[in-house]
């Protein structure tokens, strides 16, 4: 009875220390958010031709509202609207990047396969992605 008291206490120390501490949990989406895009992620670098060194943001979830990320190397810069190329290094799901906050709906500007790549520098799009999902 007491090792099950001591597993049940540890387990809940654990818990919300998480929460006090914002230690992402074995749930949280993203394991490996390290600025290199790798397989399952889907990555969204701050200047053209997917530099990862001038920075990149690398993603395994879906996030609808990209305020509040960062790219790594690039000295602060928010992910919203800063995005210039992507990258969906998936294996099975079409990575997709909108200009909106929110709900997917129909406001996806970019997408690509497994493996896909694309630049939106010289378009009329670029810089301005702000969501990111999913669609498999």
């Amino acid at each position: 009875m007491h090792k099950r008291w001591s597993a049940v206490a540890a387990a809940t120390f654990f818990a919300s220390a998480a929460v006090v501490l914002g230690i992402a949990g074995p749930a949280s989406a993203n394991t490996n958010f390290n600025g290199s895009c790798e397989s399952s992620e889907g990555c969204i670098y701050k200047n053209t031709r997917h530099v990862a060194s001038q920075g990149i943001w690398d993603y395994e979830g879906t996030d609808r509202d990209l305020r509040g990320n960062y790219f790594i190397n690039a000295s602060g810069t928010e992910v919203d609207d800063n995005g210039t190329s992507f990258q969906n290094n998936g294996t099975s799901c079409i990575a997709m990047w909108g200009n909106h906050t929110g709900t997917n709906s129909t406001w996806a500007i970019w997408a690509a396969p497994g493996g896909g790549k694309y630049d939106a520098a010289g378009t009329s799009y670029n810089d301005q992605v702000t969501s990111m999902w999913w669609e498999c």
